[in-house]
C-alpha cells in the first residue's frame, strides 16, 4: 500500500493562452492531488509476474479545458474531482530473453460537485506487446495501445460526435537497439524507431489532435562506464 501527495502549476500556456488558439485564463489555480494505491505483486514460478492494484485519488482544483463561446479552448479548475479504478499486468517469460506482456487499466473520473463523470480521456487502457532484452546485445520491443469508453469533452460532442476519435482504435509501435561495449569502456547504442507501425489515422489528447502516421527515428547514443 502506498500514499501520495502531488502538486501541479499551471503551465503558461494554460495561464496566459496561445492567439486564437487558446483563450487565457489568469485564475486558473495549481492543481492538487491526494491518493493511495493498493496492490499485489505476485511471482508464477519461473514462467510469469502478476501485479494487481487499486487505486483512489481525490484532486483539488483539478486542470481541465473546455471550448470557450464554442470556438477557443480555454483552462479552468474543477473544485474537486476524484479518479479510481484497478490496473492489471501479466509478463510472460518464454525465455530468458523472451517475453509477453499485457496490462488493462479500467478507470472512473467524477466531479464531486455534481457527481458527473469527466470527459476527455479514456476509461479503459490496453497495452500488450513483445519484448527481445539483451539477446547478444540487441534489445526489441513491439507494442499496441488500445483506448476505449474514450468521450470527448462536451464541447466538442457537436463536431466530433460522443465518442473521441481514437476510441478503439490500436496505435502500433516498434523499437529496436543494439548495445556495443568496446574494452575501453565505451558503451555505443545504435537505436531505431517506427512509430505508429500500421500507418493509422489517429488523434491525442482531449483536444484531438492529429499525430504523423508512419514515421522514424534513428540514432546513436555514447556513453562512459567509471
Amino acid at each position: 500500500m502506498s500514499y501520495s501527495e502531488a502538486f501541479n502549476p499551471p503551465t503558461a500556456v494554460q495561464i496566459l493562452g496561445i492567439g486564437s488558439m487558446i483563450a487565457p485564463n489568469p485564475n486558473i489555480e495549481p492543481e492538487k492531488a491526494k491518493g493511495y494505491e493498493i496492490g499485489l505483486k505476485q511471482r508464477l514460478s519461473h514462467w510469469g509476474n502478476l501485479e494487481l492494484s487499486c487505486f483512489d485519488t481525490n484532486y483539488d482544483n483539478l486542470i481541465t479545458s473546455a471550448k470557450k463561446d464554442g470556438i477557443h479552448n480555454r483552462f479552468y479548475n474543477i473544485n474537486k474531482a476524484k479518479v479510481k479504478g484497478c490496473e492489471a499486468k501479466l509478463e510472460m517469460y518464454a525465455t530468458d530473453w523472451l517475453m509477453f506482456y499485457i496490462a488493462y487499466t479500467d478507470m472512473k473520473r467524477t466531479d464531486e460537485n455534481n457527481k458527473t463523470r469527466l470527459l476527455g480521456q479514456p476509461d479503459k487502457i490496453l497495452q500488450y506487446g513483445i519484448s527481445v532484452n539483451d539477446l547478444y546485445c540487441f534489445s526489441a520491443d513491439l507494442s499496441a495501445l488500445r483506448l476505449s469508453e474514450y468521450r470527448n469533452l462536451g464541447s466538442y460532442v457537436k463536431q466530433l460526435g460522443e465518442y473521441h476519435p481514437s476510441n478503439k482504435t490500436t496505435l502500433v509501435n516498434f523499437k529496436t537497439l543494439y548495445k556495443f561495449e568496446t574494452r575501453n569502456y565505451l558503451i555505443i547504442e545504435t537505436y531505431l524507431e517506427v512509430n505508429n507501425l500500421t500507418n493509422k489515422t489517429y488523434y491525442e489528447g482531449s483536444t484531438p489532435t492529429l499525430i504523423e502516421k508512419r514515421n522514424y527515428q534513428g540514432g546513436v547514443n555514447f556513453r562512459f562506464k567509471f
